[in-house]
């Protein structure tokens, strides 16, 4: 029996099955990220399925090859993009995004290469 904080359900699709199929997977946040956690990463092709009109945030996941790509600044394309980002919804009727409302999350998987 739940009791405490309202329980809150996500639905979440699971694509990447056998033959095309698709499954849909009702949870808390909470339960499904324990589950999502102890699944093998080659079966994680899970998407969030947000109803139309919800509150929503927008990620970008950003990457690019450093030895392909040898004089890029990451820190310049990140902002060039955060600018179109915010041109394109402005142009929807949407507030100017404001810096302070950006949440760079860091190195994941490829840190910066170490000082010359």
């Amino acid at each position: 029996m739940h009791t405490g904080s309202p329980l809150i359900l996500r639905l979440h699709l699971q694509e990447g099955l056998e033959q095309g199929r698709r499954r849909f997977v009702v949870s808390t946040y909470s339960y499904f990220w324990t589950r999502y956690a102890a699944m093998p990463p080659d079966q994680r092709h899970f998407y969030e399925m947000i109803p139309e009109h919800s509150p929503c945030h927008l990620y970008f996941d950003l990457e690019f090859s450093r030895d392909l790509n040898p004089n890029s600044d990451g820190d310049a394309m990140v902002e060039t993009l955060l600018r179109f980002v915010s041109k394109q919804l402005q142009a929807l009727g949407f507030p100017a995004v404001q810096r302070g409302q950006v949440v760079p999350l860091g190195w994941s998987l490829f840190p910066p290469p170490p000082p010359p």
